[in-house]
């Protein structure tokens, strides 16, 4: 007997096609993602939370803690004794902000002089209200400012401010630092009991702001030789600014021309970065960071120096094919080294390893070669669950004692799923206009082809005149 197959189920198995193409094509060709991707990361049992060394004094203990109670916190405290602290008076779930096994802390909480900041971006449960005090201001009567701008009274209340302590609450997180409220020659004093700003009284609301005209700094020098960067630093805001610039891991390499200096409105100021290595520099890739602050803002700046051989055995390059991908992508590099040796070939060892800016390695790997003259070498590197941020990736070709190092930056950006393009709505319209087409061909197909059922036949007796036959 032959099953009865209705053009309903017909038009259910059409629909889940459909959906099922639909779904593939969003992912596969129309976005950034890699299918079946794997990582060569070894994931702990357990959520770890990275905190900087110098968060102590009230700061919450996060390696007494077990996953329960990471996930319902209560009182989360940050806390920098020198700087400020930060206590969050709502429950913060802190598995919300892991990756893989790992919520960050380091790169995204920020407490330093007249300045607290959290990147709300990657840390979204800790955007939520929170006790801040900044510590050792001079101000008279300072008011909180909240990205560049007075903050408002329903937005921040402040609390207290003595001895140069600012206590005061926000309902929410970006950055907040304090400065002193202007008064206006011939206006009455602003109460010290209360966060001033906004309209009224004749009050003018300070924005400072100001732009660098580089991101990263990179550097290849020789040993004994010195070379000199610029760096631009533009006064956008409508205030005058007082820059300070510290320098992060290369006070023995980098000389600033400048390191305290004013900046008028609308003026810009250029510095030299002076890079110098001895002769008996050790060749290495040594990374830093340049802290610029002005009025509480900060913009940080990434600084590779790369130190060579006054006369070197290899010569080598470094290129990141993907210089902007996800964590869950795969890391294409171009390794090229050239022996400039008499000997040919000779046996190196490669060592190539994915750093952050503070020199710390997360994953590498080592490759014994045989060199002739040149040697192309293109690595797939399958990265540990890393959070978004700026990396290099570090390469080294040794003979003996002697050796030879490159290197080049990527950046890891968050993982976003795209909302669908035109591309997207265009294909998934093609596909269902060719679905409704082919659905009464197939109906037709399916009626020619299928033969009729005979009627049922039931058992029954027969009966005549004469009785049973």
């Amino acid at each position: 007997m032959v099953q009865k197959f209705s053009k309903y189920k017909l038009i259910v198995l059409l629909v889940l096609l459909f959906v099922i193409i639909f779904l593939f094509t969003e992912k596969s060709l129309f976005t950034g993602y890699v299918i079946n991707t794997q990582t060569s990361a070894t994931i702990d049992p357990g959520i770890r939370v990275m905190v900087p060394q110098d968060f102590n004094g009230e700061t919450t203990d996060f390696v007494l803690l077990n996953d329960t109670e990471l996930e319902n916190l209560n009182n989360l405290t940050l806390d920098k004794p020198l700087y400020g602290k930060i206590t969050f008076g709502e429950t913060i779930n802190l598995s919300e902000n892991s990756l893989g096994d790992t919520v960050d802390l380091s790169s995204y909480v920020n407490i330093s002089n007249n300045y607290i900041e959290i990147d709300t971006s990657v840390l979204s449960s800790f955007n939520k209200s929170a006790t801040l005090i900044l510590y050792t201001l001079d101000y008279d009567n300072p008011r909180i400012i909240k990205n560049g701008a007075v903050c408002p009274s329903e937005e921040c209340t402040k609390l207290d401010y003595s001895s140069g302590t600012l206590t005061f609450i926000v309902n929410s997180f970006s950055y907040y630092y304090a400065e002193e409220t202007p008064i206006i020659p011939g206006s009455t004093s602003p109460s010290s009991g209360g966060n001033s700003g906004g309209g009224g009284g004749g009050k003018v609301i300070l924005n400072p702001k100001f732009e660098v005209n580089k991101e990263l700094v990179k550097v290849e020098i020789k040993q004994g030789e010195t070379v000199t960067e610029k760096l631009k630093i533009k006064n956008t805001g409508n205030i005058n600014l007082n820059i300070k610039i510290e320098i992060k891991n290369l006070e023995n390499i980098l000389v600033l021309s400048e390191d305290n200096f004013n900046v008028p409105l609308n003026q810009e100021k250029e510095i030299n970065l002076n890079f110098y290595s001895k002769n008996n520099q050790i060749p290495e890739v040594y990374l830093g960071k340049i802290i610029i602050d002005s009025n509480g803002i900060i913009k940080i700046l990434n600084i590779i120096v790369e130190v060579k051989e006054k006369n070197p055995l290899f010569d080598i390059k470094t290129n990141v094919l993907t210089p902007m991908i996800t964590y869950e992508d795969t890391l294409n590099a171009q390794i090229s080294i050239n022996n400039l040796g008499d000997i040919l070939p000779i046996d190196g060892l490669l060592y190539y390893a994915v750093k952050d800016f503070n020199g710390r390695v997360y994953t590498f790997k080592e490759e014994s070669l045989a060199i002739d003259q040149t040697l192309d070498l293109v690595r797939e590197i399958k990265l540990p669950l890393l959070p978004p941020g700026d990396y290099i990736l570090y390469s080294k070709i040794s003979y003996n004692k002697i050796q030879a190092i490159s290197s080049d930056s990527f950046k890891i950006i968050k993982l976003e799923k795209p909302s669908l393009d035109a591309k997207n709505i265009t294909l998934s319209l093609i596909i269902l206009v060719v679905l409704i087409i082919l659905l009464p061909i197939i109906l037709l197909l399916k009626k020619k082809f299928t033969k009729p059922q005979p009627p049922e036949i039931k058992d029954f007796e027969y009966h005549s005149i004469f009785g049973k036959d």
